[in-house]
């Protein structure tokens, strides 16, 4: 891969168009605002080190023309996004700035028509792009005034994005992700970030405090994982710490297992494995590779009493983010609520486009499965799948079955109403008894049972029958 770095030039044609220039032709020779911005920069290019990257001047063939565009994004170090009346309706625009915030790529704003408070550009762009500091180059008879856009742009990409931290360990977030931006939000204030005296004030008093700790409080199936998981793709996060590492508690790991987790992060520092022997080596090892970083350590699912007390070594800039069941194991934790009515509704219209997803498109029915669901994630993502495969204009046969409750397959475990696996088993037993004979039994081959746990001889039966 090159290490040249781009400013990435977004626009719609015809917003840089010259007036009155109509013939096909013509037009592809003319890009005049867009055209003046990258000569003026590739002029500056050995100042800047940053290369200016045009499609009109910087396509090859070697590669599909959505990969070079998708591979320039995200190589760059900024977007200019051009905003006229045709870039707001464009596709493709949407999919560059688009591309460019799920890569951390800052987006500079560019208003070539109109106002920023104008319905239009509300309704365009998320509060990333609009509350950037933009740029505004109209003169009040209509004109660009390029040498103040010219010297705007070069001052906004002249102060160099901070490095971003690559999760380690960490899964990618799943496909059907649904944002929720206020948990997300008040997780980030908890651990810091972009606060700088919070981190300033307790480097002032010398004192390595116990390290700030935010925990997602909820049970299974309800997103814990995936809310921790956002946060560490945050792009301020990211930003905000040197480095960030992603470790697997479960139900199997007690506290005596610290100094197996805490080696996962050694080795990827470097480390020596002999160094992790014990929980008291392990913690003083990794004091001196973390002690004067910004590094957040998240620990997913954690049951065990005591293992969140062994990561909490000395060093103020370190933040731990625990996901746990248990409520006790972490105090004032920030609790999840299941997904509310639309939440739900968003996650089904985003399994049947994600792209584009549509929520005006469902129907009674559809909204009727999220509230039999009881907003829980997994149960309703379950339900989505099912009427992707035999169709999404089945939603009221779905929700039919639902309410009559095909659940032969779990019916001797006699879940509670109130149970939220309940729920989780309405949207299993469906899709288990849409399976042909043969897979239904290849099925029942994979059904296991927790060791610790009891279960009646018929819950068995149903099984393995």
């Amino acid at each position: 891969m090159t290490d040249k770095r781009y400013v990435f030039l977004s626009y719609g044609r015809k917003d840089v168009y010259p007036k009155g220039t109509t013939n096909a032709v013509e037009q592809e020779k003319h890009f005049p605002i867009v055209e003046k911005v990258y000569r003026h920069l590739k002029g500056l290019n050995s100042s800047t080190g940053l290369e200016p990257w045009f499609d009109k001047l910087c396509l090859t063939k070697d590669r599909a023309f959505t990969d070079s565009i998708n591979l320039a994004i995200e190589q760059s170090d900024y977007m200019l996004l051009f905003i006229g009346k045709h870039s707001m309706g464009s596709e493709w625009c949407e999919r560059e700035w688009k591309h460019a915030l799920a890569n951390c790529v800052p987006v500079i704003p560019i208003l070539l028509q109109g106002s920023w408070g104008d319905a239009d550009i509300q309704a365009a762009y998320p509060e990333h792009i609009r509350y950037t500091d933009g740029i505004n180059p109209q003169k009040a008879d209509g004109t660009l005034d390029d040498n103040h856009l010219l010297t705007h742009i070069v001052d906004a990409i002249r102060q160099k994005p901070a490095p971003l931290a690559i999760p380690i360990g960490a899964h990618k977030l799943p496909e059907h992700y649904i944002e929720r931006k206020q948990y997300v939000d008040e997780l980030k204030r908890q651990l810091g970030v972009n606060d700088k005296n919070y981190a300033q004030r307790k480097n002032i008093v010398g004192i390595t405090s116990q390290q700030e700790t935010a925990s997602l409080q909820g049970i299974g199936g309800i997103g814990k994982t995936t809310l921790a998981l956002a946060v560490c793709m945050d792009c301020e996060v990211r930003r905000g710490f040197d480095q960030i590492f992603w470790l697997e508690a479960g139900p199997q790991t007690e506290a005596e297992d610290a100094a197996r987790l805490m080696q996962i992060i050694g080795m990827q520092l470097g480390d020596s494995a002999d160094h992790y022997q014990d929980v008291q080596s392990a913690r003083a090892s990794l004091h001196r590779y973390l002690g004067d970083k910004r590094s957040l350590v998240v620990l997913d699912d954690v049951w065990a009493e005591g293992l969140v007390d062994q990561f909490s070594w000395a060093g103020a800039d370190c933040r731990l983010l625990v996901t746990t069941r248990n409520k006790g194991l972490v105090e004032h934790p920030q609790q999840v609520a299941k997904l509310d009515t639309a939440e739900g509704l968003r996650l089904l219209a985003t399994i049947f486009d994600p792209l584009n997803p549509d929520v005006s498109q469902l129907n009674d029915a559809h909204k009727a499965i999220v509230t039999m669901l009881d907003g829980y994630t997994l149960a309703i993502a379950i339900a989505g799948k099912w009427l992707m495969k035999y169709g999404q204009g089945r939603a009221a046969d779905y929700l039919k079955r639902l309410k009559v409750g095909e659940n032969d397959l779990f019916k001797h475990l006699d879940l509670s109403k109130s149970d939220k696996n309940a729920n989780l088993e309405l949207s299993l037993s469906l899709s288990y008894n849409d399976l042909d004979a043969d897979e239904q039994k290849r099925f029942r081959a994979l059904g296991i049972f927790a060791g610790v746990s009891n279960y009646s001889l018929k819950a068995l039966d149903a099984i393995w029958g």
